[in-house]
């Protein structure tokens, strides 16, 4: 039998953005599996401050 768990449910942290918290990014991108074209999640995209604030926050 075989037993999988996800560490973070994609509901928690697809498209989102973790800046010690996980809030709603600006935008959200597609990741793409190239060899089947098969959408494996979504990253969130957020502008330079956002980058900033996140690794300031890390």
């Amino acid at each position: 039998m075989h037993a999988t768990s996800e560490f973070l449910p994609a509901a928690l942290w697809s498209g989102k953005l973790f800046d010690g918290q996980w809030p709603s990014g600006a935008s959200a991108q597609d990741v793409i599996e190239p060899a089947t074209g098969q959408v494996l999640g979504q990253i969130a995209m957020t502008d330079p401050a956002g980058i900033a604030a996140a690794a300031a926050t890390a």
